[in-house]
């Protein structure tokens, strides 16, 4: 990304997308080189910001992808000047992101419920015959 910036926003996005590989050495050496190129080019931390927001929303994501997704926007430094829009637009995909993931809480809990109550149903009628 540093050499090649007329290619920037594609090298971004497939940068960003190893967020959620299986191998964690992976995950985490890419955390590693997004928070690099934050240090290279700070004028760049809002479309990186941007970049993992997308990653993050994406609907198959595991939960992996998600924490390492957040643990890079966790370290982004924020300035004193002019850093204001990045800092109200990481709080929104915080908030955002607890939305979704009390979402996601909800129907698998809800799937569990149904579960337990079809095993329930499922010993009482073994009992009552």
């Amino acid at each position: 990304l540093k050499a090649k910036p007329e290619q920037e926003s594609f090298l971004l996005m497939v940068l960003v997308n190893k967020l959620g590989d299986t191998d964690k050495k992976v995950a985490s050496q890419v955390v590693h080189l997004l928070q690099q190129l934050v240090l290279s080019h700070p004028n760049m931390r809002q479309v990186i910001a941007k970049e993992v927001e997308q990653f993050l929303f994406q609907q198959k994501l595991d939960s992996r992808g998600i924490y390492y997704g957040v643990i890079f926007l966790n370290q982004i430094v924020l300035e004193r000047n002019g850093g204001e829009e990045l800092a109200r637009k990481l709080i929104d995909i915080y908030i955002q992101l607890f939305k979704k993931v009390l979402e996601t809480g909800k129907k698998t809990d809800s799937k569990k419920r149904k579960s337990i109550n079809r095993k329930k149903k499922g010993k009482q009628s073994n009992v009552d015959q």
